[in-house]
């Protein structure tokens, strides 16, 4: 699967306080048997357009999955289907409860729209531990003009809703803003483990689990998964990641990249990685040279560009030529693995817009976990600029363009 891109939000005070998201079925838990507070909720926001089939499976898994978890446990899903009322549903014991029918297909990726769903769920069922599962399209940091969108392109962060509306990440921020902390934020779509779109994310999750490569339609295996995720183990987040790839790799043959990334230190990471970007980095019109390194998406609306590097491939490679004992090196390093804290590597993931070339021609670092760094950066090129679509620009809208100076190459 693959999520979203978030950029201005661009709402007027007008629209925010006419909406309504209009109650049309009730309740059917009578909530007497509720716990005044719960141990986990988890609200699962899937947006289906174009992957109305393996999304409904992954619901049906969750139901599945529902049986092995404790009954104090809160599992929510919304779900908007293409051309129909938008619900919201409590899956527990092996079934689903519906608790609300909206009055429209809603308009998902509005940030008002979410956090209003977002926040009825945490309001009507507080809990110690807040968890959001976000299940739609998606391409790492990529911003639009607007938040709410209307054209079918990868350049978009999460979600494809309705006409192809998508939510640009600091919208997304936005969307979270005033709920409580969320214990994870799991990317059950495509591209959105990059180190920009953690940073943007970095007051309003404790951590973000997701892959910074594809992540084939099937998504993730509730079945399997939900126990896990309600786990009240330590190291639950931990056993998230390896369960969602022991999954593919025993059941279907496929691997992927996943990780696990802690935002607490994050900001360490950028000040050192703006440090090291001295080391190497050329001043624009001057580009820097990526040929053969690790990256997870190939723009073919836009001739093919090449972006999404793996952040710690590069930046072994341009600082250190592959030695791992070099000083800088291992100070950046070091900075990276409290932010990183668990990836697991995968060798013949699947992608559609990566060739048979790319792999090959980086195929030294994907067999060795000392290149792997399990999260995307993007470098910026002067060949971004040579389109209608200036990804050297759009970068301008996130905080981590300031956090590492990019500035100071003429970007």
């Amino acid at each position: 699967m693959a999520v979203w891109s978030f950029g201005r939000i661009g709402l007027s005070l007008a629209l925010m306080l006419a909406l309504t998201l209009t109650l049309c079925s009730c309740d059917s838990d009578s909530g007497d048997d509720e716990p005044t507070i719960s141990r986990r909720t988890i609200c699962a926001y899937m947006i289906s357009e174009t992957l109305e089939d393996p999304i409904l499976r992954n619901v049906q898994m969750m139901v599945t999955g529902s049986t092995s978890i404790n009954r104090d446990d809160v599992l929510l899903v919304y779900l908007d289907r293409p051309r129909k009322n938008s619900i919201l549903m409590r899956i527990k014991e092996g079934r689903k409860d519906t608790l609300q029918v909206y009055d429209s297909d809603l308009h998902s990726t509005d940030p008002v729209v979410m956090n209003r769903v977002i926040k009825w769920c945490f309001d009507k069922y507080p809990s110690q531990s807040y968890v959001i599962v976000f299940a739609s399209h998606g391409s790492w940091w990529l911003v639009r003009n607007d938040s709410v969108a209307v054209t079918r392109t990868p350049k978009t962060s999460y979600a494809y809703d309705n006409n192809g509306e998508t939510i640009n990440i600091p919208s997304l921020k936005y969307a979270l803003s005033g709920l409580p902390k969320l214990d994870f934020i799991m990317w059950d779509c495509c591209n959105m483990q990059c180190v920009e779109v953690a940073y943007e994310l970095k007051d309003v999750t404790t951590c973000l689990i997701g892959s910074p490569a594809e992540i084939p339609s099937a998504g993730g295996a509730y079945n399997t998964l939900l126990p896990v995720m309600f786990s009240n183990k330590s190291t639950y987040r931990e056993d998230i990641v390896e369960e969602y790839v022991r999954n593919y790799e025993t059941q279907g043959g496929d691997s992927l990249p996943f990780s696990l990334i802690y935002t607490q230190h994050i900001d360490n990471l950028a000040r050192v990685t703006a440090e090291k970007l001295h080391l190497f980095m050329p001043e624009a019109p001057l580009d820097l040279k990526l040929n053969g390194h690790i990256f997870y998406f190939r723009d073919n609306k836009r001739m093919g560009d090449a972006v999404m590097y793996d952040m710690n491939n590069v930046m072994l490679t341009q600082i250190a030529q592959g030695d791992t004992a070099n000083a800088d090196y291992k100070e950046w390093k070091q900075a990276l693995d409290m932010v990183v804290t668990l990836k697991k590597r995968g060798t013949h993931w699947n992608s559609s817009t990566l060739k048979y070339d790319d792999f090959y021609s980086f195929y030294k670092y994907m067999s060795s976990d000392k290149y792997y760094g399990g999260v995307s950066m993007f470098f910026p090129s002067s060949s971004y600029k040579y389109s209608s679509w200036d990804y050297n620009k759009d970068m301008h809208q996130l905080g981590w363009y300031y956090a590492v100076r990019w500035a100071d190459f003429g970007w």
